[in-house]
């Protein structure tokens, strides 16, 4: 999925930059096709299930695209597609350098309004994604950093980072952080009011996880191991193995039951 929507932002079917209603069927049309040729490049289809991922990913996508149509961008408009920095040929731009670390990394999409103004779009196969509140609870570092990336390295003004659920069903409404004074200009999203704060507390957000990116990179060098999963202390998860975790085979500490994935729910 994240190969077809690079190389259909990059193509714009129809002429246009982002799929709209008179040319949502030329996006939808060239979808398919870049999903075919995908699945070919990587040898799937000979076998019944893999046909049925590749529908199945196609399905996604047409759902995806005709969200997108009927919101109005307000004059955001992609810029940068899988904007690569760090090490090698794919790379934009250089490592990024925080307090004597470097960060690499590839962001899946930025628009950019003509102000100057920047929203970082992370897609996620996944149903749920993360609101702005449980950024610290669940060890979320990735948005704050990229928008990071993106103020520093291409001199955008940051006003949301956004994990755009694409496997959502009745709710598909992105998650993340927005400035107050982008929420308008963006409300074809569907915001949730909780995710948007004013501009001093975005920037207090991007701070504190340069602080505890630092933070954890400075454990990895001293070599400290604590067997303390989860959030800081004060925090719900704290001391709880997460679900995600594959060391349990080799990991002297008791698992803590699993826990549900968070249920589908409408807020403000």
């Amino acid at each position: 999925m994240h190969a077809v929507l690079d190389r259909l932002y990059r193509e714009q079917p129809g002429g246009d930059p982002l799929p709209r209603p008179g040319s949502l069927g030329a996006w939808i049309e060239r979808a398919r096709a870049l999903v075919a040729e995908a699945g070919a490049e990587r040898g799937l289809g000979a076998h019944p299930a893999e046909r049925a991922i590749m529908r199945r990913v196609e399905g996604l996508l047409v759902r995806f695209l005709a969200d997108e149509a009927e919101r109005e961008p307000n004059g955001f408009e992609p810029w940068l597609l899988e904007a690569a920095f760090g090490e090698g040929e794919q790379a934009e731009r250089p490592v990024l350098e925080i307090d004597g670390w470097g960060l690499h990394g590839a962001i899946d999409r930025v628009d950019r309004a003509p102000d100057g103004r920047a929203i970082v779009l992370d897609y996620k196969l996944s149903r749920v994604v993360t609101p702005r509140e449980k950024f610290e609870e669940q060890a979320k570092l990735q948005l704050p950093l990229y928008l990071l990336a993106v103020a520093e390295h291409w001199g955008a003004r940051p006003a949301a980072g956004l994990y755009h659920p694409l496997r959502g069903t009745s709710v598909r409404r992105p998650r993340g952080v927005i400035a107050a004074d982008s929420a308008a200009d963006l409300a074809g999203y569907g915001l949730y009011d909780r995710d948007v704060v004013e501009a001093e507390a975005l920037e207090e957000l991007l701070e504190d996880s340069r602080r505890r990116a630092g933070e954890i990179v400075a454990r990895m060098r001293s070599g400290e191991i604590r067997r303390d999963p989860g959030p800081r202390s004060g925090l719900r998860g704290h001391d709880v193995c997460p679900t995600f975790c594959t060391f349990a085979p080799i990991c002297r500490r008791d698992r803590a039951p699993a826990l549900e994935e968070d249920e589908e729910v409408e807020e403000r």
